[in-house]
């Protein structure tokens, strides 16, 4: 668990401290997003554009993720899919498409327009 920690620390790290506009948490094992993230990316986090949180076990994210990712144009959870097929439906919040399926819109504030991101 450990590394898992300090991978998720160090991509944090990079991320803020190169001005990138992507956030890659992919594969690092993670069931929740971590809250320190908000306070360590308070200054960046306008200018992510991109989160990959691929291959984690998370089912949801909250209203602070979107509040503070508000700029945010794509998010990349792919493993999501296979919790669907697994018969384990990711709840993203703010969208359930009719039929089963799910996918997670981003809300763009400043047009109150929908994108979606990713499809599962």
């Amino acid at each position: 668990m450990g590394e898992a920690v300090a991978r998720v620390a160090r991509k944090v790290n990079e991320t803020v401290e190169n001005g990138a506009d992507s956030l890659d948490l992919a594969d690092c094992k993670l069931m929740m997003f971590p809250i320190g993230i908000y306070k360590v990316m308070r200054n960046v986090a306008e200018g992510i554009h991109l989160i990959t949180l691929a291959n984690n076990e998370l089912k949801s994210v909250t209203s602070k993720f979107i509040t503070t990712f508000s700029q945010m144009r794509e998010l990349g959870a792919e493993r999501a899919a296979g919790a669907a097929a697994a018969g384990r439906k990711p709840s993203f919040e703010g969208y359930a498409a009719p039929g089963g399926s799910a996918a997670f819109r981003v809300q763009h504030p400043s047009s109150n327009s929908c994108t979606p991101a990713t499809q599962f």
